[in-house]
């Protein structure tokens, strides 16, 4: 019998992998019902959520593209600072232990804990709908103990709405294109409060404080950062490296970061900044410069550097 010609062998590898993401993507979410979770939660997700009461977080968790997890106002989410019951991230860097003596290895910084992903959690969720309000808003912190900025290793949501939410003691929040971030309080943060690196997100009416290293970091992004306060920091307030397809527009916003840059322009990003009250923290701007700055209070310095060639 003759050998099958290559085109129908991988046709034949092929086929098998395209439904299993097929039915990954569109068949699971959509087949099985929607599920109500309180108590103990860790790996992978198939299925629609709704997350009531109190949720303990134990393990790394990724939910399968498609699926949508919910959380309903008033709900306590508690995520392990240490023991991860199953780790998925064995990038080999991500599994030193301990504190960074030497240089900059791999984004963490001389004195900063690397990430330990033996021990430490990453929650990543491709769809999230977490709405609070004022009186029952949505809690995402570590436990159990007082809590540090590297408890938990990173939070990634790739779309939905964040509302009413305060979020602590976490290494960094990164958000996908179209994401919402309302009304909600970040506090204790390590690398980047908010990290965007695409598309247009809307960063609006929340406030920052206590952060390692910049509250908003943007790089390839358009977000719209609007009615924010940005308070006490180690770091910045918000970081502009590259800008996308459009302009970036920080209006509205109050900074209050003292003996640091409220926002640091580090390109030719096309940026408006208007109608903010920058009380404490410098203004830092590339000499070669596309900002649009006007209608602001500005009690601080204004200050123009050469980047680049």
């Amino acid at each position: 019998m003759k050998r099958l010609h290559w085109f129908f062998r991988v046709w034949i590898l092929t086929v098998p992998i395209f439904l299993i993401w097929f039915s990954a993507y569109w068949i699971f979410p959509k087949m099985l019902p929607t599920k109500t979770v309180t108590g103990e939660i860790r790996g992978l997700i198939f299925q629609n959520q709704i997350w009531s009461g109190t949720i303990f977080i134990t393990g790394d968790l990724v939910t399968l593209p498609n699926t949508q997890i919910t959380i309903t106002s008033g709900t306590r989410i508690y995520v392990n600072k240490s023991g991860d019951k199953n780790n998925f991230d064995y990038i080999p860097w991500h599994l030193y232990n301990g504190i960074n003596t030497n240089l900059d290895v791999k984004g963490v910084l001389k004195g900063e804990p690397f990430w330990d992903e033996k021990e430490k959690i990453q929650i990543h969720i491709s769809n999230l709908k977490a709405s609070g309000n004022r009186e029952n808003k949505i809690i995402i912190t570590s436990a159990p103990g007082e809590g540090s900025p590297y408890d938990i290793n990173l939070i990634s949501v790739q779309s939905g709405e964040l509302s009413n939410v305060n979020l602590s003691n976490y290494r960094r929040l990164e958000i996908g294109t179209d994401v919402k971030v309302i009304d909600s309080f970040f506090e204790n943060t390590g690398d980047c409060a908010i990290c965007i690196s695409k598309g247009s997100p809307l960063i609006l009416n929340n406030k920052f404080k206590k952060g390692k290293r910049n509250y908003l970091e943007s790089q390839n992004g358009d977000p719209l950062i609007k009615g924010n306060e940005f308070l006490e920091s180690e770091g910045d307030g918000i970081l502009l490296i590259e800008s996308g397809m459009n302009e970036t527009r920080i209006v509205n916003n109050t900074f209050q970061i003292p003996n640091r840059k409220a926002i640091r322009v580090l390109s030719a990003a096309k940026v408006n900044i208007f109608g903010n009250r920058m009380i404490l923290g410098d203004l830092e701007l590339p000499c070669k410069s596309n900002t649009k700055i006007y209608s602001n209070l500005i009690k601080v310095k204004i200050i123009f550097r050469n980047i680049g060639n």
